[in-house]
């Protein structure tokens, strides 16, 4: 950082494009996809669950 003649700090601007800027996977189609296609599977196996306890006594 640079001072001025009051000893004031001055901000520098930083212009760092080497690292690359993160990207949110929500927000690609594909990962849209994978999302729901996880919850689907999981609210599936917990009826599959259900279903299979009910049929045993178990519930």
């Amino acid at each position: 950082m640079a001072q001025d003649k009051n000893n004031k700090y001055i901000k520098e601007d930083k212009n760092n494009d080497s690292k690359k800027k993160y990207k949110n996977p929500v927000s690609s189609k594909a990962g849209k996809i994978i999302i729901v296609t996880l919850a689907l599977a999981m609210a599936l196996s917990g009826i599959i669950s259900l279903i299979i306890m009910a049929c045993m006594g178990k519930l």
